[in-house]
């Protein structure tokens, strides 16, 4: 930064008791900065995105990693449409709805419909390619459901703003 030392990475197998480190967290956020009022909605608080929709961010590298096998799937796919639809429902549902469970259901069968998940195979490629899970069941069984949808937001957005891929 301008009007600091330089500082360099340093391998921590040369460091001794009396120097002193600073950690990053191993995290990443994005924020598409298409316009300069837009870093005004960056904001956190308890180290999490004050936005409602954005409250996932920053994500661990673990996490990360869903991003990318989400637009693997999506980008094989003739799906732009069906994810528009999907990601309004989202929205619709998160604002409008309180009740969980009820969100739960309704978005899980929007999945099925939209998407066309019939068959048990594609619910399953669908649950560890979006979501990250293991199973289509372990989707379901989740109690974090809405932050499953947040981040569904987030990756679409990755994806569709940012990248402008899907």
């Amino acid at each position: 930064m301008p009007g600091f030392d330089e500082v360099f990475l340093k391998s921590i197998d040369d460091v001794n008791d009396k120097d002193e480190l600073i950690i990053y967290p191993n995290t990443v956020d994005f924020e598409f900065l298409d316009v300069n009022t837009r870093r005004n909605d960056i904001f956190y608080e308890n180290k999490n995105r004050t936005v409602k929709h954005k409250k996932n961010r920053p994500y661990d590298w673990e996490k990360w990693k869903t991003f990318e096998t989400f637009g693997e799937y999506f980008k094989e796919k003739d799906n732009k449409s069906k994810l528009q639809v999907i990601v309004r429902l989202i929205y619709e549902k998160t604002e409008t709805s309180s009740e969980d469970k009820s969100i739960k259901d309704f978005m899980l069968s929007s999945f099925i419909n939209i998407f066309e998940l019939k068959k048990e195979t594609n619910k399953n490629t669908f649950a560890q390619k979006v979501f990250g899970t293991d199973s289509w069941e372990n989707l379901n069984s989740n109690e974090n459901f809405i932050d499953d949808l947040y981040r569904f937001l987030d990756m679409y957005d990755f994806w569709h703003n940012c990248l402008k891929e899907l």
